[in-house]
């Protein structure tokens, strides 16, 4: 298998092509072990960015059941389209029906507890108090209200491509929450903001992810992809998460690499 140094090598020379500044790990879904590690230049800028909606409607995915019925999202609009009314709406609704403490409670079962003063990485500002507008944005534009890391997303995205099963083999999200994630992502690539790299695993596979552009300001924005990389029998063999510094949209130059260290990988097995 084409992993380690050699995997970490072509990431490290896709960023210096660009000449760009990034982070890129992708680790296996099932033992949890690093494929590659790169930070190059600025690496990884701490935001989950649009990424955050994977775990927006995980949380709706979860609850629904207690969730009023007209509470139907549009996945397509909110996950392969990046939508982020739609986000705002659903995460506003979600706080109304069902609280702010059992959303945070779900939020730090995937992984992502209430930041403290001793934990700083892959947590949560957000609280019971947050106001109602900061709230939305955080769980729908992931520019505030979250600081992350690629191992803190590369962890989520291990239990989604497990079946919802976590590290220690406990049982983090139901099966079907899982699954419906698992498409979500593959049609963001499919005829999604990924779209762009839909062909690039030929027949080996496919990928699936959550694309993020941001945060507001001056551009060129951050991109990032985070994702799975599927084998051609559907199974999630890898995770993969690509941050690229101030280099455009995560649709682009970060689904890209994410993309080619995958067919890379796939082409080796």
């Amino acid at each position: 298998m084409a992993q380690g140094p050699d995997l970490a090598d072509r990431a490290r020379g896709l960023f210096d092509q660009r000449h760009l500044s990034g982070a890129v790990l992708i680790q296996d879904v099932r033992t949890g072990s690093t494929i590659a590690s790169v930070s190059v230049g600025d690496g990884a800028n701490g935001l989950p960015l649009s990424v955050v909606k994977l775990l927006l409607m995980t949380l709706y995915w979860e609850h629904r059941d207690d969730a009023p019925a007209s509470l139907a999202p549009d996945v397509g609009r909110i996950i392969a389209r990046g939508a982020d009314d739609p986000g705002r709406r659903l995460a506003l609704d979600l706080r109304r029906a069902l609280g702010s403490r059992r959303l945070l409670g779900t939020l730090a079962r995937l992984g992502f507890p209430g930041c403290t003063r001793t934990r700083i990485q892959d947590c949560t500002t957000l609280s019971a108090a947050t106001p109602g507008p900061a709230w939305a944005n955080s769980l729908s534009l992931g520019e505030n209200g979250f600081r992350v890391t690629p191992h803190g997303l590369s962890r989520f995205l291990r239990i989604i491509g497990n079946g919802g099963i976590g590290p220690r083999g406990e049982r983090v999200v139901r099966p079907s929450t899982a699954r419906l994630l698992q498409q979500a992502m593959l049609e963001t690539v499919r005829s999604g903001t990924a779209s762009g790299v839909r062909e690039r695993l030929g027949t080996r596979g496919r990928m699936g992810g959550k694309t993020g552009t941001g945060p507001g300001g001056p551009r060129p924005y951050d991109g990032v992809f985070a994702g799975l990389i599927f084998d051609a029998a559907g199974t999630p063999r890898y995770t993969v998460v690509t941050y690229v510094r101030r280099g455009g949209p995560g649709g682009g130059v970060a689904a890209e690499i994410s993309a080619e260290l995958g067919a890379r990988l796939l082409a080796a097995r």
